[in-house]
């Protein structure tokens, strides 16, 4: 009898902890570029495009008299560069770790202790997803200094469960309240950044293994610079 009510007990925390994590899904510490793009995760190349455009004409800050539309537009410039790129829109989706009920293809009852679900996307190490940002220097800067100091927000595994979203506490596997589930954080890192010589306006630079940090001893993603000069 204890046996069969400790089995039960055992299905209704796991039913408990993918209720809390769906609910989470929405509250993660990524950016959901698909919801700033007002598209969906299915949405194709010539959607992405279009949508864009829209979005950029409308919160674009020489146009728009909205008070946060240069906020707005830099947002969607993020996720339009994101989700463009086709392997940097694969990283991106990668990285979205809580799975929704459609996504989990196993029974709701299946061994407490099967962890294939999990696994899924953390089969091996896994490179951290790219990070795009902007640099705004004065062009004199550029050529006297020759670098910069950039303060990123980058994406750090929890400490508490080392970024996969639970821990086992008394042989249970317990959802990680930490990190709601989601397995990471964001911190503010400083980094230096090398500039060429003969940069130029809207030049982009690449910074190797210096952003987000990687998945299961993965090495850290890399983070993509626009230059803006003046």
């Amino acid at each position: 009898m204890i046996t069969v009510m400790i089995f039960y007990l055992q299905k209704l925390y796991l039913i408990m902890t993918l209720l809390i994590g769906y609910f989470y899904k929405g509250k993660i510490m990524n950016k959901n570029y698909y919801k700033i793009l007002e598209i969906s995760s299915n949405a194709g190349v010539e959607e992405i495009k279009e949508n864009f455009r829209r979005l950029a004409k409308k919160y674009h800050p020489d146009i728009s008299k909205e008070k946060n539309a240069e906020n707005k537009f830099r947002e969607i410039t993020e996720a339009y560069e994101i989700l463009s790129n086709p392997k940097s829109k694969q990283e991106y989706d990668d990285s979205l770790f809580v799975p929704s009920f459609g996504n989990v293809k196993h029974d709701y009852f299946f061994d407490f202790n099967d962890k294939a679900w999990l696994k899924k996307r953390f089969k091996k190490p896994k490179k951290g997803p790219l990070l795009v940002g902007k640099v705004i220097l004065k062009a004199a800067d550029v050529i006297s200094l020759g670098k910069a100091n950039v303060t990123l927000l980058v994406e750090e595994n929890c400490k508490i469960c080392d970024g996969v979203g639970f821990y086992l506490e008394n042989g249970f596997e317990c959802f990680c309240t930490a990190c709601g589930g989601f397995g990471r954080h964001e911190e503010q890192k400083t980094i230096v950044v090398y500039l060429p010589s003969l940069s130029k306006p809207k030049q982009k630079v690449i910074v190797h293994r210096v952003g987000h940090a990687g998945y299961v001893g993965g090495e850290r993603g890399d983070v993509r610079l626009r230059l803006i000069l003046y």
